[in-house]
């Protein structure tokens, strides 16, 4: 019933990413029809880059600190967020020569209520929920990077603030987390399921010298392909071209 009702429609699908469009093509339902990548967007003006010292001291952080963020994840057991796998990331990255691990400190924040609550090797600080967005935009301001171990994910609203928060993100590749992380130039793309590269990319941004050059990288390209200005554009864009489509 479903094959013959959406046979009598005429429609073209937007998807968010890469990723989501290569998913549709499979689809028994879906398959056959035409699509087009345009990404979500972000408030640019609200998520934007703070001073980073001074978003440490808001946070309490010292300031000559490392950090690392990410949003919370439930339990050590959650196989779709991939927190085992930042668990042995840190780990590793504990034990390697050119780390001081008391100049590297986990700030995670999200609802840790009721929850089972893994270890980290490193000095860890909670931030609880934050429900106002400006005060989000501060703590990705105060991270030198944003880590998400995600296994799964479509196109994630954190990798997206934190990227307009001058934040470079370190993840796997997977998902549509490659549309908005470019290797090595506003973040790290890991090797999949792979901790020890997870590693790597967090090594890679702590002893690299110009450290700003990758940040202002991670708010260009947000500004440069996920602005609302742009995404407007494209979504005006393709609506044009579908109206001319259609018969006279």
């Amino acid at each position: 019933r479903k094959q013959k009702a959406y046979g009598e429609l005429n429609f073209h699908i937007v998807a968010p990413s890469n990723w989501m469009a290569k998913s549709v093509k499979f689809s028994s339902l879906l398959g056959t029809r035409k699509t087009t990548v345009i990404p979500n967007t972000i408030e640019t003006n609200i998520f934007k880059p703070y001073v980073k010292a001074e978003a440490k001291k808001i946070l309490k952080i010292n300031p000559d600190n490392f950090v690392l963020m990410s949003g919370f994840m439930p339990s050590k057991n959650d196989k779709h967020k991939g927190t085992p796998y930042l668990i042995e990331a840190l780990e590793i990255l504990s034990r390697r020569s050119g780390i001081r691990k008391e100049n590297i400190e986990l700030v995670i924040f999200g609802n840790k209520e009721n929850a089972e609550m893994p270890e980290f090797p490193f000095k860890t600080t909670f931030l609880g929920t934050i429900n106002k967005d400006d005060h989000l935009a501060k703590c990705y301001s105060a991270a030198d990077a944003f880590i998400t171990p995600s296994l799964e994910d479509n196109l994630p609203n954190t990798v997206m603030e934190s990227l307009a928060c001058a934040t470079p993100v370190i993840a796997f590749t997977t998902g549509g987390i490659p549309d908005m992380v470019k290797h090595m130039q506003n973040g790290y793309l890991a090797e999949y399921e792979n901790a020890a590269d997870l590693a790597n990319g967090i090594e890679w941004l702590y002893h690299r010298p110009n450290k700003e050059e990758v940040q202002k990288a991670a708010r260009l390209s947000i500004l440069t392909d996920f602005s609302e200005e742009v995404i407007a554009a494209e979504h005006i864009h393709l609506y044009e071209t579908l109206i001319d489509l259609q018969p006279k």
